[in-house]
């Protein structure tokens, strides 16, 4: 129920699966969308990935992301 972003590297006239990107949490009676929206850096390093429904009030990257006190508040995340 989280979502995911699969990420594929072109090589050698082939598309291969380099890595699937997935949160580490999501509350048990959440339905989430992680992956809503993914942008890369212009040299392809960094990713955005958005959750537009993602309702914590978490700030930072310690935030406690278990409580739901912003609902629809929407998250980022930078790989």
């Amino acid at each position: 129920r989280t979502g995911a972003v699969y990420v594929y590297r072109y090589y050698d006239d082939w598309w291969y699966l380099y890595n699937m990107v997935k949160p580490n949490y999501h509350p048990d009676n959440a339905f989430e969308t992680f992956g809503s929206d993914v942008e890369f850096s212009a040299n392809g390093v960094a990713m955005i990935v958005a959750e537009a429904s993602e309702s914590s009030n978490a700030e930072g990257i310690g935030g406690d992301w278990r409580n739901t006190d912003a609902a629809g508040s929407g998250a980022v995340w930078l790989y």
